[in-house]
């Protein structure tokens, strides 16, 4: 149960943590005359001061910096800010999947101990008497496809970070131009010391 009040908890902070990317001023460009600030890049849609690996998002509307994607599971874009979260949720949605399907599974067929510590589904060839028992069985096949998508975009998701690349950077061919090196991305991605 905790893991899946984790999972939300985390969702609500992916939801909670995207915001419209602000221009970013600092001391050398307000001395700046108003035309040097004009040949900085700016969004055509939006009109906002974009840093360095930002992007708009045409879903939400907004200009979110280092946009990964837009998720369509939680109707927001992963950036910056919340991309963390986003793994995390997808480390909770994958226990809450394997832990439930386990779980059903080892309920209507026959279980067998694992080592002392787990039971795992051993004969499953009497599910299909019972209509009951058969949707049970057949949701617990679903949730492991579900728990298979979860698996690729983490992995994924890992392998962007550790090249220190968005999806969005990898679509367009510039994978790596901001790597420092696998265990530095790591650190600076997870302990936010970038």
């Amino acid at each position: 149960m905790c893991f899946v009040a984790s999972m939300c908890l985390c969702v609500f902070v992916v939801k909670s943590n995207v915001q419209p990317t602000l221009p970013i001023v600092n001391t050398s460009e307000r001395n700046a005359s108003k035309a040097e600030l004009m040949k900085k890049v700016r969004c055509e849609l939006c009109a906002c001061v974009q840093p360095a690996r930002t992007y708009h998002c045409d879903l939400c509307g907004v200009c979110v910096h280092k946009r990964d994607h837009h998720s369509i599971w939680l109707d927001t874009c992963i950036g910056s800010k919340n991309q963390k979260y986003f793994m995390g949720a997808l480390v909770a949605l994958l226990f809450c999947c394997f832990y439930s399907s386990n779980l059903t599974l080892t309920t209507i067929c026959h279980p067998t101990l694992m080592g002392g510590l787990l039971l795992i589904p051993d004969d499953c060839s009497d599910v299909f008497g019972d209509i009951h028992i058969a949707i049970c069985f057949v949701s617990s096949v679903y949730t492991l496809m579900i728990a298979a998508l979860g698996i690729f975009l983490l992995f994924q998701q890992l392998w962007l970070v550790t090249h220190n690349t968005t999806y969005q950077e990898w679509q367009q061919g510039q994978m790596g131009l901001y790597s420092k090196g696998c265990f530095r991305n790591l650190v600076e991605f997870f302990c936010g010391t970038s």
